[in-house]
């Protein structure tokens, strides 16, 4: 693949799925302010190995395979620094802010809140599977578990965002 024809490539999956994995990133638990970097960061590795893209999964399965990876990385290094920050910084006060209690009353605030506080495993699944709609066999590959893997996780989840959705709105 030359480089033009790379180029022309990676711009059309930048313009077909871009708005997917915005949402995708976002359900994944990514903040909100970090979405546009991590697309960006997403399409330069897609970039960088876009010779090496085998047919095995459709384009859109191997795009979100780069962007769940990019999420991950994120996650990490979020994870690092907070912690660094307790270790030699003074916790910073927090401050309500009342679109968030706004948000806390809708039932998409208490959906999110659920599928955020899910073990990574599991909610990746449900982002997958319920929110993203993907059929298992795409699922599985994308997260590179079984099948079998995919549907138990995705259903366990799916239990666990409805009670505490069920549990939050009584």
């Amino acid at each position: 693949m030359t480089t033009s024809e790379r180029w022309a490539w990676v711009r059309g999956l930048y313009e077909t799925h871009r708005e997917g994995l915005a949402r995708f990133l976002i359900e994944l638990g990514s903040e909100p302010s970090t979405v546009e970097d991590l697309i960006s960061e997403t399409f330069i590795r897609a970039w960088e190995v876009a010779g090496q893209y085998q047919l095995r999964s459709s384009e859109s399965t191997w795009l979100f395979g780069i962007a769940l990876n990019v999420a991950r990385n994120q996650r990490a290094k979020e994870q690092r620094h907070r912690l660094l920050r307790r270790l030699f910084f003074r916790p910073e006060p927090t401050v309500p802010v009342p679109s968030a209690q706004v948000e806390a009353r809708s039932r998409l605030g208490a959906v999110l809140r659920a599928v955020h506080a899910l073990p990574t495993a599991l909610r990746e699944a449900y982002v997958v599977r319920v929110l993203e709609e993907q059929p298992l066999k795409e699922a599985s590959v994308l997260l590179g578990v079984p099948v079998s893997t995919v549907a138990e996780r995705a259903a366990r989840a799916e239990a666990l965002v409805r009670a505490a959705v069920a549990k939050e709105e009584a």
